[in-house]
């Protein structure tokens, strides 16, 4: 009995096609096919008409026909994923005040910040706050692939800081300050330059006493939660002028013992060089011209004054 016997030819050699490129980066990926067959054999095992590749490797398939004959082997394809860079922002993620300013950096260097979000601007790589609330920073780096590193950061209001106006004094020797301070806020004095004694450095009206001759300058400090500033007084103490000579002759010139206006009320004393008193004036005007007591021209010598304040200072020469 004669046998037949058929011989199949083998199927074509598949060829793989891709959908994308088949070097790409970490987190996308490619879909690669055949033409179609009974069956398939992937070089990974799969027996799908298409695989998707998410990692490097080297693919190759094989078919069949219906009647189980199996193609050749195609031609390898290789898939490259290419990792992603690692991306930090480096510049840290501290609070900031309202006025503050930041220089950032990111690792790997060479990438850019952009602010998506929140009260502040970017010149070059320095951030600027520009108010309250919450910065939302992202920082892209790309070389082969990309990635990015994002970051919050938290804006605090800075106080305002007014320490009143300067202040200048002629032989006073103490006064009060005026400066600001809301209820949210601390408050700090400090002596800057020259001299006083701070009654209380925490209040914003406090007393300060022993001011030296000249320019005394104080700082002020406030602070709320997280962020401080500071201003300036300065109080200039005059010394008392008080003349050395007197030439009460009506010629309009050093007719009068004359000290510095706007001191208060003050108690003049003359006395000779005996040590009698001459002349005494409980509310001195600025008037005196070389009369005693009793109205009499005093004769032309060298006499000794006594000045008392409001304040109790006394002033001798």
């Amino acid at each position: 009995v004669p046998v037949i016997v058929t011989v199949n030819p083998l199927p074509p050699v598949p060829v793989i096609t891709a959908d994308g490129p088949t070097t790409f980066c970490d987190g996308e990926d490619v879909t690669l096919t055949t033409g179609t067959a009974s069956t398939y054999l992937w070089s990974d095992g799969s027996g799908r008409a298409g695989i998707l590749i998410t990692e490097s490797g080297i693919f190759t398939v094989i078919v069949a026909d219906p009647s189980g004959c199996q193609s050749a082997s195609s031609a390898p394809v290789q898939v490259v994923v290419n990792p992603l860079p690692v991306v930090t922002i480096t510049s840290g993620s501290e609070p900031m005040c309202s006025n503050d300013t930041r220089t950032l950096s990111g690792s790997p260097a060479g990438g850019t910040f952009i602010i998506t979000d929140g009260p502040g601007v970017i010149s070059g790589n320095v951030l600027s706050a520009t108010g309250p609330g919450i910065i939302e920073l992202i920082y892209n780096y790309s070389n082969v692939c990309s990635n990015a590193d994002v970051q919050n950061i938290i804006v605090y209001e800075t106080p305002l800081a007014n320490a009143g106006p300067d202040q200048e004094l002629t032989f006073v020797y103490e006064v009060q300050m005026n400066a600001e301070l809301s209820v949210s806020e601390t408050g700090e004095w400090s002596v800057v330059s020259g001299s006083g004694s701070i009654t209380d450095p925490h209040s914003p009206s406090t007393m300060v006493t022993k001011l030296g001759i000249g320019e005394n300058i104080f700082l002020w400090k406030v602070s709320n939660d997280f962020c401080e500033a500071s201003a300036e007084a300065r109080i200039t103490v005059n010394d008392l002028f008080v003349p050395s000579v007197i030439t009460p002759n009506g010629d309009g010139l050093n007719d009068y013992f004359k000290i510095a206006e706007n001191i208060g009320n003050v108690e003049l004393i003359i006395i000779n060089r005996w040590g009698n008193e001459e002349y005494r004036n409980r509310n001195y005007l600025n008037d005196w011209e070389g009369l005693n007591n009793r109205g009499e021209k005093l004769p032309n010598d060298t006499y000794f004054y006594i000045l008392i304040f409001e304040n109790d200072t006394v002033k001798k020469g």
